[in-house]
């Protein structure tokens, strides 16, 4: 039951983590997409105010009425206080500019790269003074426009800082939970072994397909229950079972008392009909705990050609038969 709870407590975190993840997404797009439709209305209310300004600028140039009232326009003028600008002729020549530099503005390497700037931040307004002269204003964006578009940039940043929190966190979190699943894996030897006092335990080991796997597990369940091999004291409770079951790979852990010798023929009995199980449903021997000695005559059925190779490999390596003698199989 603790394992299952745990397993659904994963499952809710691993949920919740991509549902975070998918809903910070979903808000900065959304603020992402804002800022760019402010951005796209803010650029044009600035060419809007340039044109004005170019027109004011035609309508001065073109007065020739010196009676005319010429506060419009000026105020026009005058109100431009934050998008620096650059007149130029038809030739191309810088005839006046507005909020640069006033010192930089003197030179006049300084105003052609400031013109470049413009030329590739906004197309240019032309402003026909006479039927013969045309001029042009050029203009670059605004202090705040410019700053918007960083605004963007630091979004995202902000965003991969956070996913990378939210990453940290779960992984941190998924970790410990591992760590709880596998301390409740390591400890079912010792929460069977505690079911008696002064018995032992035994636990098999075996490994079929995945596919194969429920019919396997069905299988020793009904052994169990025929062998009688249920934990002491009246508990009712069969053989424990326990696996990471991921690579088909499953025990029985069986309590027995080392003085009753029945019970422990009754355990070789399950243990040779579980592997010869295994086999039948094109299984291994083994999936964790290995051949050593009691397996050696199931390694030969299992794979009787590789047998004769690895014993080659054996006597090459280890000519006095010196490391682990007997064990896997008998060189002689």
């Amino acid at each position: 039951m603790n394992l299952l709870y745990l397993m659904l407590m994963i499952q809710n975190t691993l949920f919740l983590k991509w549902l975070t993840i998918f809903v910070s997404i979903i808000i900065v797009t959304l603020i992402l997409w804002n800022t760019y439709n402010f951005f796209v209305l803010f650029k044009i209310e600035e060419r809007a105010k340039m044109e004005i300004i170019a027109s004011a600028q035609k309508e001065l140039a073109s007065n020739k009425d010196l009676n005319a009232s010429t506060a419009l326009p000026l105020a026009i003028l005058e109100n431009n206080s934050n998008i620096p600008l650059i007149l130029v002729d038809e030739n191309g020549v810088i005839s006046s500019w507005e909020n640069l530099d006033s010192i930089k503005a003197q030179d006049p390497d300084y105003l052609q790269e400031q013109l470049e700037i413009m030329k590739s931040e906004n197309t240019p307004i032309a402003v026909p003074y006479t039927k013969n002269k045309m001029n042009y204003v050029y203009y670059r964006n605004s202090d705040l426009l410019n700053r918007l578009t960083y605004y963007p940039i630091a979004l995202i940043l902000i965003l991969g800082l956070f996913l990378t929190v939210i990453y940290m966190m779960f992984t941190s979190s998924k970790i410990a939970e591992q760590k709880k699943l596998w301390k409740a894996r390591h400890d079912v030897y010792y929460s069977v072994k505690a079911l008696g006092n002064d018995m032992k335990v035994y636990s098999t080991d075996v490994c079929v397909p995945i596919s194969r796997l429920v019919e396997c597990i069905s299988w020793a369940e009904k052994e169990v229950q025929k062998l009688g091999l249920t934990a002491p004291m009246g508990t009712g409770l069969r053989a424990p079972m326990v696996g990471h079951v991921g690579d088909g790979n499953f025990h029985s852990i069986v309590l027995y008392d080392p003085d009753d010798e029945e019970k422990q023929k009754k355990i070789r009995q399950y243990s040779d009909d579980l592997i010869n199980k295994a086999l039948e449903l094109e299984g291994t021997i083994t999936g964790e705990h290995g051949i050593g000695l009691q397996k050696k005559h199931y390694l030969l059925r299992e794979h009787p050609d590789n047998v004769p190779v690895m014993k080659s490999i054996k006597r090459s390596l280890d000519v006095n038969n010196i490391m682990n003698p007997g064990k896997i199989f008998d060189l002689n």
